[in-house]
């Protein structure tokens, strides 16, 4: 039982320890998850600022790129009038050469040298425009395939880092789960402390119990011991008295068939002694009158019915025995019967003890039984 319990503690104190290193596991998870979170959110807001970086960019290349657009559409529109307007001067040359309107055209050389000049000033502008217009195309087009590389970089970040927040909810879930198992596992190892101090308590009342049973038993033991001696004592005094019963009709075999044997030599005796009678009443005469006056005297003669012929009976040939026995009518020695019949109800008397005990240890017994069941 002690062992048990040893056992029964030591598994407790292994469950409390790995409950507690379950727990020092848990909190360290819930720490570096909550450290990879705050990273994972870091990192988010991070690209999505680069990303909105990126997007204003974007969006401020393409406004320069239509103001660009725009301007290099309104220089080739006033391309297309420069080349108009050439055109013209150079029909209106073609005209001059006819010498009636030389003069007219010598006043409008000046103003269309002057356009010229004006419209060749447009045109090189325009073309530089054009030309830086083409330059900023160029590298609105290389800034765009950067951006959008980098839009694609930042797109794979945001999926990796969308992949480690959905593992880390994933992780957080699991260890929502471990911790409503460890919850769950709390509450039953609770259940089971107390229902080990319920059985450590019925133990302790069952070892009480054990106890006094044993005391009990140990009482019961003693005087069953006793009572096994007295039933010894008791067999041997019966073997004793079996034996003594036994030579006692061996005794009265013996004189039974020595009483037969005097009765058979009385019998002889009266027949003799009725012979003689008759013969002395044949023959009369004064000797054998006074002979037979003092066998009257001397009272050693006696009837065949009288009691005091049998009064006593050697017995030598029997060694364990007295000389003579005082035996009743039927040849029974009373005082070896008195005897036999004190012992008998000596007997009967501890056969009644033995009941008396029986009954208490049951009373007993049931006493506990009663005791055990209402405390249970």
């Amino acid at each position: 039982m002690q062992q048990w319990n040893q056992q029964l503690q030591e598994e407790l104190r292994r469950a409390k320890e790995e409950r507690t290193q379950v727990l020092d596991v848990i909190e360290q998870l819930k720490k570096r998850r909550n450290e990879e979170l705050g990273q994972i959110q870091e990192k988010m807001r991070m690209l999505e600022e680069e990303a909105e970086k990126a997007k204003e960019s974007e969006r401020k290349m393409l406004e320069s790129l239509i103001s660009q657009t725009k301007q290099l559409e309104q220089t080739k529109i006033s391309l297309e009038e420069a080349k108009l307007e050439i055109s013209n001067h150079h029909e209106n040359m073609r005209s001059m050469k006819n010498p009636a309107n030389f003069s007219g055209y010598q006043l409008e050389k000046n103003g269309y040298l002057e356009q010229i000049r004006m419209l060749k000033n447009e045109l090189r502008l325009a073309t530089e425009a054009e030309e830086k217009s083409k330059k900023a195309m160029d590298e609105f087009a290389i800034a765009l395939k950067e951006a959008n590389s980098e839009l694609l970089i930042r797109k794979s970040e945001l999926a990796k880092s969308k992949e480690e927040a959905e593992t880390a909810n994933f992780l957080l879930d699991k260890l929502k789960l471990d911790v409503n198992c460890m919850k769950v596992s709390e509450e039953e190892m609770k259940k089971k402390d107390e229902e080990n101090l319920k059985l450590r308590d019925l133990i302790k009342h069952a070892v009480n119990e054990a106890t006094v049973i044993k005391e009990s038993l140990e009482i019961a033991r003693c005087e069953n011991y006793e009572l096994k001696e007295q039933i010894f004592k008791k067999e041997d005094e019966l073997q004793r008295i079996q034996e003594d019963y036994q030579n006692l009709k061996l005794i009265q075999a013996e004189n039974s068939k020595k009483a037969s044997s005097l009765l058979e030599t009385e019998s002889k005796i009266q027949a003799d002694y009725a012979d003689g009678r008759m013969i002395l009443s044949k023959f009369p005469s004064a000797r054998w009158s006074q002979d037979n006056g003092h066998l009257r005297q001397s009272g050693r003669r006696h009837s065949v019915a009288d009691p005091g012929r049998f009064a006593y009976v050697s017995n030598g040939g029997n060694g364990g025995m007295s000389s003579s026995l005082f035996i009743d009518d039927k040849g029974y020695n009373t005082d070896d019967f008195d005897r036999i019949e004190g012992m008998l109800a000596q007997d009967v008397e501890n056969e009644k003890e033995k009941k008396k005990k029986k009954t208490v240890l049951r009373r007993f017994g049931d006493a506990l039984r009663r005791r055990s069941f209402r405390k249970q």
